[in-house]
């Protein structure tokens, strides 16, 4: 279970002038997780799993994932810094180097980059609060922090970026919205894929490419401005009967096509 707190000081904005405007944005929620440690540690270890930034298979205790919540100062904390791990395409072979790369100066400096997009869109003189900066990533983190950037650059308007707290509530905006089409898109783009012959030989397809080429639309320019749909992507890069060689070739054309 997750509970989120929030202040109640009024959202502020400095404008191109100076001016501190009021955009009227709510608060951004700090995230805490309430369930018990069993739970929390069944959580990261799940987590891990799906990071697969561990070359090798290790025997995972319950106390040493207590000890890198502990480390992490929470279980969003710590989940948070095993996505950024598996953005950064790591890998470790022993436990000891997952705890010494949390919280470590690549993973906080890898979040900067993370966060540069979002501190771009914003006024010039505008600072980054580090908690709701920290907020953002969590939030973000639950849906696949490689798509932020994507969200960012589609998902928030010219007037939604007068502060952090504005940004916030757009981006999260756009992730539900993306991540509530996304079951079904998954079925249209198997049921797609079964039904046409689109590569020049057979090659073997995985679930997370699937998952890769439907986030290639959900997350593009037009998917999330224009609700384009994924067999509507194939259909165009299919149009012509061409053939792929790889499932990476159909993905980077459907992508192309749909940032167009």
């Amino acid at each position: 279970t997750t509970t989120t707190t929030t202040t109640t000081t009024t959202a502020t904005a400095t404008g191109g002038q100076g001016v501190v405007v009021n955009d009227g944005a709510a608060p951004v929620p700090e995230y805490r997780c309430t369930d018990d440690l069993h739970m929390q540690c069944k959580d990261l270890l799940g987590v891990i799993g799906r990071s697969y930034i561990f070359t090798q298979s290790i025997n995972v205790k319950k106390k040493l994932l207590q000890s890198v919540i502990e480390k992490s100062g929470g279980l969003h904390e710590a989940k948070l810094d095993i996505n950024v791990m598996r953005l950064m395409r790591t890998k470790l072979q022993r436990w000891q180097q997952l705890e010494d790369a949390i919280g470590s100066e690549m993973v906080e400096a890898f979040k900067e980059t993370l966060l540069a997009p979002i501190r771009s869109m914003l006024p010039a003189n505008a600072k980054l609060d580090a908690k709701e900066s920290h907020s953002l990533l969590v939030m973000a983190s639950g849906y696949g922090l490689g798509l932020l950037k994507y969200v960012a650059k589609y998902g928030v308007t010219a007037r939604q970026k007068t502060s952090l707290r504005s940004v916030f509530w757009a981006v999260k905006e756009t992730f539900d919205k993306c991540s509530k089409r996304k079951t079904e898109e998954k079925a249209s783009a198997i049921q797609y894929l079964m039904s046409h012959d689109i590569f020049s030989k057979q090659i073997k397809v995985g679930n997370s490419d699937v998952d890769a080429l439907v986030a290639s639309v959900l997350y593009s320019k037009q998917g999330i401005q224009q609700g384009r749909t994924l067999v509507e992507g194939l259909r165009f890069a299919t149009q012509k009967g061409q053939k792929y060689e790889t499932f990476r070739g159909l993905i980077d054309r459907v992508r192309a096509h749909c940032n167009a």
